[in-house]
């Protein structure tokens, strides 16, 4: 576990006489994650006119974690709703690498400065005011769980659209309110896939 395997093609010459020296192509066994391995890290519930949500992700764990099984959803009306996995395939996660989910990939690196690892994919519709979302495993089993609100946002910002709220501890609860905070006007008001500004 944890180990990334090379398999080195060296000099594959293809039917036309096209040569490429030296194909290194990297696998690795991914683990499931457990509880608390992955965390909600960012969220974007109240996207700028015609931009989109995003939910960002951490693998906190020390493991190489397969993601692409794991089910967002939200808790509304005392129910799960809107359950939808992130991928149909095998997602590699590594320790401390983070993902960004959204329905437009395209939407999002345009509004803000992004990391690599942004995927285009089904994600719960999250109300502007507040909402909790939920991150289940391939069993149904709770992985993590964030209620969000408005009101966590900076006192001061005069608007809210288009500002992420970061966590600001992987130690503290993901639940715990004081957790969170607006993303800093430096980085642009969001950092999707990027270390959080606060």
């Amino acid at each position: 576990f944890n180990t990334i395997y090379y398999l080195d093609i060296l000099h594959f010459t293809d039917c036309r006489g096209n040569d490429n020296p030296d194909i290194k192509i990297p696998f690795v066994r991914l683990l499931q994650p457990k509880q608390g391995e992955v965390l909600i890290n960012e969220v974007l519930f109240n996207p700028r006119a015609d931009a989109y949500d995003f939910i960002e992700l951490r693998n906190s764990s020390n493991n190489i974690l397969d993601i692409g099984a794991i089910q967002l959803a939200r808790y509304n009306d005392s129910e799960l709703q809107n359950i939808s996995r992130i991928s149909d395939t095998e997602l590699a996660l590594f320790p401390g690498e983070y993902i960004a989910l959204t329905e437009d990939s395209a939407s999002l690196r345009t509004e803000y400065n992004t990391g690599d690892f942004i995927v285009q994919t089904d994600i719960p519709p999250m109300n502007n005011d507040e909402g909790t979302l939920v991150l289940l495993n391939n069993d149904g089993l709770t992985l993590d769980s964030l209620t969000y609100f408005e009101e966590q946002h900076f006192e001061l910002l005069n608007s809210v659209d288009g500002v992420s709220l970061e966590r600001i501890s992987f130690s503290a609860p993901t639940y715990q309110p004081t957790n969170w905070a607006s993303a800093s006007s430096s980085v642009g008001f969001a950092t999707p896939a990027l270390p959080n500004s606060q």
